[in-house]
């Protein structure tokens, strides 16, 4: 079955970043950072992580309770739902029970529809600002020893980069007029007899305004029927309302035969980015640090062992050479896992 899952912020929320607070625990130690922002958007992989809780919480028979109580044959009714591991870039094709597709993470407006964020090639600089308009890309010969290189028409690097937001017809959605943001200063030093102020830091939450929601969609089997649910998500365990509708008509984004445009964040190996270079005549493309928690067994028991990683970010833009989009496309979404749960989305 396929759904659409709405989730509607009950109040503030933070998505975590890079950037980390460190408690202290004696005086004078320092925060690693004093000032850090929520995400616009969820994680993938914490969007798996709230979906696979709430299979276990609404499968009727299934008890919710402490790791430590859980019997061999609890263990197996939950492989059976939502998989036996957590998501892990390094494997291909996980298993994660009932689930077996989630979309990447958009917008969703009660007038305007489905809103996907706006590829980074609009013309923010002299194009119609009211509808995307990509700039133009053009050969420069200007001088021999750069003939055949590319660029932007009308490009102005003062301007940057859109950060907004499209409808399905192509009309921009102000990105201020979606999220809120709100600030709370506080202290990380636990003992404050002195220098209480090296701990002091700025936290920035987010929330959207009326009539815009956070959406996906959904896959699962007909093991399970969710319902609409009060969910937890993000580092503060923040609430939101989850709504489930069924989808009868895809919506459908335009392509185009000359780029790719990532409608998701995406993995990349080193090699897979030399072959897609080696076929791109121009690229627009921002990076995102991602963390991924793998299990490694010691000697004794498993570890955690935390991996660091560089995702093309939602919105990157690949203009590429002559006939090459199909093998660019099968390049791209070659690891399932990834395309599993939201992830090395492109058109």
């Amino acid at each position: 079955m396929k759904y659409r899952i709405k989730l509607k912020p009950l109040g503030k929320y933070f998505f975590g970043g890079e950037k980390r607070f460190k408690k202290s625990t004696y005086k004078g130690e320092k925060p690693k950072s004093y000032y850090i922002k929520s995400r616009a958007l969820p994680q993938q992989t914490s969007v798996l992580g709230m979906l696979r809780f709430e299979v276990l919480k609404q499968f009727d028979g299934f008890d919710i309770k402490k790791y430590s109580e859980y019997t061999s044959e609890d263990h197996n009714q939950m492989k059976k739902l939502i998989g036996s591991e957590s998501f892990s870039i390094e494997e291909d094709n996980q298993d994660f029970g009932c689930i077996q597709l989630i979309g990447p993470v958009n917008l969703y407006h009660e007038e305007k529809g489905l809103l996907n964020k706006t590829p980074f090639n609009h013309n923010i600089s002299n194009g119609d600002k009211g509808f995307y308009t990509p700039y133009q890309l053009k050969s420069y010969d200007g001088f021999s020893n750069h003939k055949g290189v590319c660029i932007l028409e009308e490009y102005n690097p003062k301007s940057g980069l859109t950060n907004n937001w499209l409808t399905v017809k192509n009309a921009i959605v102000e990105n201020d007029t979606i999220f809120k943001t709100y600030e709370e200063v506080g202290n990380l030093i636990i003992d404050k007899k002195e220098d209480d102020e090296k701990g002091f830091f700025k936290q920035d939450f987010k929330t959207l305004n009326n009539h815009f929601y956070f959406t996906f969609a959904l896959e699962i089997d007909g093991s399970i029927q969710l319902k609409d649910s009060i969910v937890e998500l993000g580092k503060e365990r923040s609430s939101f309302f989850m709504t489930i509708e069924e989808i009868t008509n895809e919506t459908k984004l335009d392509t185009y035969d000359d780029k790719i445009i990532f409608r998701s964040d995406a993995f990349l190996t080193r090699e897979q980015l030399d072959k897609i270079r080696e076929n791109t005549k121009f690229s627009i493309v921002q990076e995102n640090e991602f963390r991924n928690l793998r299990r490694k067994k010691g000697n004794e028991n498993y570890q955690f062992v935390e991996m660091k990683y560089n995702f093309i970010k939602k919105s990157s833009v690949y203009y590429l050479k002559d006939d090459k989009k199909s093998d660019i496309l099968t390049i791209i979404r070659n690891n399932k896992n990834l395309l599993k749960i939201g992830y090395n989305q492109v058109d």
